[in-house]
């Protein structure tokens, strides 16, 4: 391996690691929630999400994007399919909920969104005359 590619693979790992650390952080941002003092919470919550900020901001910085596609059409190259929800208040194949989301760093997919789409009716597009063969 050359020393380009060694470098790529050092940095893709320590993405990936920066990754997981935001993946935590929101986990426990969730579960501050059950901090019965609301005073507590509140200082919990406050300093989870300047964490979150930091590291999120120090990702950004070296060019990851966050894939957070909640309400927008499937795109299999980006997302992870994790669950289907009968939802018929939504088009088919339409992201519901954002499981993980998901990292780009530059044109490489560090890990795709993970979501559940929703299986309620085709869009209307779907339906005129002459887009089936």
């Amino acid at each position: 391996m050359n020393a380009y590619a060694a470098d790529k693979a050092e940095l893709r790992q320590a993405l990936m690691i920066a990754v997981s650390a935001v993946d935590y952080l929101e986990e426990l941002l969730a579960r501050a929630e059950s901090i019965s003092e609301a005073d507590q919470r509140h200082a919990f919550e406050r300093l989870l999400q300047r964490a979150i900020g930091s590291v999120e901001g120090s990702l950004k910085r070296v060019g990851v994007t966050v894939i957070d596609p909640k309400g927008e059409p499937i795109d299999v190259s980006l997302h992870e399919v994790v669950h289907v929800q009968e939802n018929a208040g939504v088009t088919c194949d339409t992201v519901v909920s954002v499981i993980d989301r998901g990292y780009v760093h530059r044109a490489t997919i560090l890990r795709p969104a993970r979501v559940s789409v929703g299986s309620g009716s085709p869009s209307a597009s779907s339906d005129q005359p002459g887009d089936h063969p």
